[in-house]
């Protein structure tokens, strides 16, 4: 559960469109404010110069969600840090289904990152298939993790079978 947001509460979520790179401003000042904030985020590996790190990222760059009761007064939106305003159609301001907050609620920790930098899904032993990078096409026996983002397989490279370490991205489940 997302620190702060609470499932059960009165009023509708409504999307706000944010200024580049000033979610976490908008959330900041909108809370402030006491508004019920949901900036949802995504926590994944990037290449940065050469290497894969884990990095926290926008779920919806330049999104966020805010929940609003009908005493509340939309123009203190507008004119709050780092947002643009609510998204609209013409003149109408839709809003997000219920069902649609819960479920990025329940995905989320308490920070309200969604955590895509998932362990490897691959078993030892299993019979795995290099996806990209010169081995390309080989067919090969996931054997284990390695460490930052590597894998070691087993391959059969000119008649003998070798160990060879690869990027875990670079692995597909073999299709049966």
């Amino acid at each position: 559960m997302v620190q702060g947001v609470s499932k059960a509460g009165s009023g509708a979520w409504f999307v706000v469109y944010c200024k580049p790179r000033e979610e976490s401003r908008a959330t900041a000042h909108l809370e402030n404010q006491r508004f019920d904030v949901l900036f949802p985020q995504v926590r994944l590996r990037r290449r940065l110069r050469g290497r894969y790190r884990r990095v926290i990222e926008p779920m919806f760059p330049r999104y966020l969600f805010v929940r609003l009761r009908p005493e509340d007064n939309q123009a203190a939106i507008r004119s709050t840090r780092g947002v643009i305003g609510l998204v609209r159609f013409g003149d109408r301001t839709p809003t997000v289904p219920q069902p649609v907050i819960d479920h990025i609620l329940e995905r989320s920790d308490v920070h309200g990152c969604v955590d895509l930098d998932v362990e490897s899904t691959f078993n030892p032993g299993e019979a795995v298939q290099v996806a990209e990078g010169p081995f390309s096409g080989y067919q090969a026996v996931f054997e284990q993790r390695t460490g930052d983002g590597r894998v070691a397989v087993l391959m059969e490279i000119m008649q003998r079978e070798r160990r060879v370490e690869l990027p875990e991205h670079a692995l597909v489940r073999q299709a049966r």
